[in-house]
């Protein structure tokens, strides 16, 4: 592959929509994504390899990865919004992480979420096995959600964008905006550190 003309896109559905699909449907959306999950993870690697990022895991390489990230966001043409092609680095980068995270705490695994159909992260992919968390709480970490959120996160800072304080009409903020946080260009070794609280420590030796 020698860069984004031979790039293809991964089609797996957005996040956003697995919630309302019917369960076997959504389900069999999963099943897909983690069977294609390698051969995905490979098209990105060699894609990242041919930006000069040998992708190994590493602190270092996940840098890169995210300084990466935040050069190649692109809006959607009638919004600012991922357009396709960085809605599928998205994923990509989801499959990536979430695999970094269980490489480095095998507790972890992917896990296809039905628990609470009001959850965000209903009928989507996300990490579950923490442990040093209640099981009975099913708590994830919803990982596609994230990583989408943080694209939106990196065009809005792009642009200067405020972002709509968003409560309803008639209270006394409504309408008013506020500066957008500060972006976090080191966002992916956050979420790794995130995970890492929530696990075993690793022994040594």
């Amino acid at each position: 592959m020698t860069g984004w003309a031979e790039y293809p896109l991964n089609e797996s559905m957005p996040w956003w929509a697995l919630s309302e699909l019917p369960r076997s449907v959504a389900r069999a959306e999963f099943d897909r994504t983690m069977r294609e999950k390698d051969e995905r993870v490979a098209i990105f690697r060699d894609l990242l390899a041919e930006s000069g990022i040998e992708f190994d895991g590493s602190d270092g390489s996940v840098q890169s990865l995210n300084d990466w990230f935040v050069e190649t966001m692109t809006p959607a043409a009638d919004r600012n919004d991922p357009d396709r092609r960085s809605q599928s680095v998205c994923e990509d980068v989801t499959l990536l992480l979430g695999d970094v995270m269980i490489d480095r705490h095998p507790e972890l695994r992917w896990e296809f979420f039905i628990w609470g159909k009001k959850n965000v992260a209903y009928q989507s992919h996300v990490i579950m096995g923490f442990s040093l968390e209640d099981p009975k709480w099913h708590s994830n970490f919803d990982l596609p959600r994230i990583i989408y959120g943080y694209g939106v996160q990196v065009l809005d800072t792009r642009r200067g964008l405020p972002v709509d304080v968003g409560v309803p009409e008639g209270h006394p903020l409504h309408g008013v905006q506020i500066p957008l946080s500060p972006l976090d260009r080191s966002e992916f070794l956050s979420l790794l550190a995130a995970v890492a609280r929530r696990c075993q420590p690793r022994r040594s030796g």
